[in-house]
């Protein structure tokens, strides 16, 4: 198990976390593709930053990827916390 002391606060390596970003820049809206890579599993994310003068733009991008409205409801330290819980409930069952 990985520790490290830092201004008195203890910390310690709960998982290994690495993600490859990709981003595009289309009519001032930034699209970042996100892999993610955690405890064996492999996760996808697209991220789209923008502002009021590039919503149209925005909205235009939506519609043609056909994306979907949804939040997503972890984000990536909770999935690999998520992860780690489960790997460690699978091997106790087996």
């Amino acid at each position: 198990m990985f520790q490290k002391k830092y201004n008195g606060l203890l910390f310690e390596k709960i998982g290994l976390l690495v993600t490859e970003r990709y981003s595009i820049i289309i009519k001032g809206i930034i699209i970042y593709l996100d892999k993610n890579y955690y405890n064996g599993q492999i996760d996808y994310e697209i991220e789209i930053e923008f502002t009021t003068n590039t919503l149209p733009y925005a909205i235009d991008v939506i519609d043609t990827l056909q994306l979907k409205d949804k939040k997503s409801n972890y984000g990536k330290k909770k999935r690999l916390l998520r992860s780690i819980n489960y790997r460690t409930r699978e091997r106790k069952e087996n």
